[in-house]
């Protein structure tokens, strides 16, 4: 069982993601900016309100976690860059006993746009990554 923690939970990747990891047994903690949004999560998951980019939330989470997914987005690119590096400060702060940070780019999505898997699909695909790890220091693909 690992400690799972998925930024960006109320939304169309993040909260498959809870489900997927919850459904394997994992202890998983699910966080939004908005707690009231995180509605309908699986027996045990943990909610919480935090920001991906405000370095005290994701400090707090990080200590007691194997993985810190985040699966957070919106209109602001700057979000991306902001949510990795909090996360990667966060984590180096703890040295190497520190979780794996899993970053989801691309939503699912080609070049043109269209869907090239289900968030369903995309969910396990990470879960499988989380504990059967086979791309550790890189980036990989899912559903090309």
């Amino acid at each position: 069982m690992n400690r799972i923690v998925v930024f960006g939970a109320a939304g169309k990747a993040g909260s498959r993601v809870v489900v997927e990891a919850a459904g394997r047994g994992h202890q998983v903690t699910a966080i939004a900016r908005d707690v009231d949004a995180l509605t309908a999560l699986p027996e045990g998951v943990r909610a919480i309100a935090g920001d991906v980019t405000d370095p005290r939330t994701v400090a707090a989470v990080a200590d007691d976690a194997d993985a810190l997914v985040l699966t957070v987005g919106g209109p602001d690119p700057a979000l991306y860059t902001d949510a990795v590096a909090t996360a990667a400060a966060a984590v180096r702060a703890l040295g190497p006993a520190g979780p794996r940070v899993i970053h989801m780019g691309g939503g699912a999505s080609g070049d043109d746009g269209e869907a090239r898997i289900s968030y369903e699909d995309y969910a396990a695909a990470l879960v499988d990554e989380i504990d059967e790890p086979r791309h550790l220091n890189r980036r990989f693909t899912v559903g090309c």
